[in-house]
């Protein structure tokens, strides 16, 4: 199994291509948050899925107070093609009060699940032990054509 773990923002969305940002929509309703998602970024996404088989796991902070049935249905309604297969755990501190990584939280998933290849889409530039795996977008660009080939190199490790 080929897995893709995405973020939303600065990645599905950029300054560039900020989405639709309709106005009257329910702040936190699906509809909300699909204006959120812009159809170049998810057309990127979906070239990615495509052409490598991988599903998709959530890495991205939207999973905090959202059923994964509301993100997969908000993904959906903005053409996402592919399978949402879940959500990597949402770790806050530990014990000490230290705050944990996102790459922590992805380890913690692959620890779990073990997939046969993985590629991280997301803007956070520390990956930590997974930085090999790791795509960085930016704010301004999020993530682009030229990615996709990165994305394949990754996932055919």
């Amino acid at each position: 199994m080929r897995v893709l773990f995405v973020d939303c923002d600065e990645v599905l969305n950029s300054t560039e291509h900020p989405g639709q940002h309709l106005p009257n929509l329910e702040y936190g309703s699906t509809e909300y948050y699909t204006q959120e998602l812009d159809p170049f970024h998810i057309a990127v996404l979906n070239d990615i899925a495509e052409k490598t088989g991988a599903v998709v796991v959530l890495s991205t902070s939207w999973r905090t107070g959202r059923p994964l049935n509301h993100l997969r249905e908000t993904f959906k309604i903005a053409n996402f093609k592919g399978f949402i297969i879940g959500d990597t755990p949402r770790l806050y501190r530990d014990p000490e009060g230290r705050t944990f990584q996102r790459w922590e939280e992805i380890k913690l998933w692959l620890d779990h699940a073990r997939p046969g290849a993985f590629c991280i889409l997301d803007d956070i530039d520390d990956m930590g032990p997974l930085s090999d795996h790791h795509i960085c977008t930016t704010p301004e660009r999020g993530l682009l054509p030229e990615h996709v080939e990165q994305a394949i190199e990754i996932l055919n490790r």
